[in-house]
């Protein structure tokens, strides 16, 4: 799954099928998921498919040790240092920090 969306980051029947993989059998290393994630957004900062994957993920995969809260904190926070600090005008990561700012049941604005 993973290299059939590195090959196309815009392909929504990947992503649509791996969250339906993550909900049907869970079975995810939270970790790994962040890292990956996280190198193919430096890659390309503009994929709002993969934005809005990223934070399907976050609202859906639970881990003991990143509640929501401190999940977002972090994250914001990463968004800002990472992506926003040289590239202010990324409207898609600022959307993506939107989306966290309004709470775990907030569906994902595009």
């Amino acid at each position: 799954m993973e290299k059939l969306l590195e090959n196309d980051l815009e392909l929504e029947q990947a992503w649509s099928h791996r969250k339906w993989l993550i909900e049907r059998f869970g079975n995810v290393d939270y970790n790994m998921d962040m890292v990956w994630t996280d190198k193919l957004l430096k890659e390309n900062p503009y994929n709002e498919k993969l934005w809005s994957y990223r934070f399907w993920f976050f609202k859906h995969v639970d881990d003991p040790e990143w509640p929501f809260d401190k999940l977002a904190s972090f994250e914001l926070h990463s968004v800002m240092n990472n992506f926003l600090y040289n590239d202010w005008h990324n409207e898609v990561a600022w959307k993506y920090m939107h989306n966290f700012t309004q709470g775990k049941d907030q569906q994902y604005v595009q």
